[in-house]
């Protein structure tokens, strides 16, 4: 039992290294930032769309952006 609770002390170590690392890579994006402000958009959440999307140039409107995102027909 002792081991396993050092052992998920480690993996919570390093978990916590990871966001530490994720909070720093948000700081210093403008565009992470953009998209953490958007009710119910985190940390996590705010990079898996910044990867997902892309740059926004490359979208002509924001009706095409929408329709990518899947948020309308």
């Amino acid at each position: 039992m002792q081991q396993e609770l050092e052992l998920l002390d480690q993996v919570q170590q390093q978990i916590d290294s990871f966001e530490a690392r994720i909070r720093q890579q948000i700081r210093a994006t403008t565009t992470l930032q953009l998209l953490t402000t958007l009710p119910g958009v985190g940390d996590i959440l705010g990079i898996v769309i910044d990867r997902e999307a892309g740059s926004i140039q490359r979208f002509s409107s924001c009706d095409r952006f929408a329709s990518y995102s899947g948020t309308t027909p």
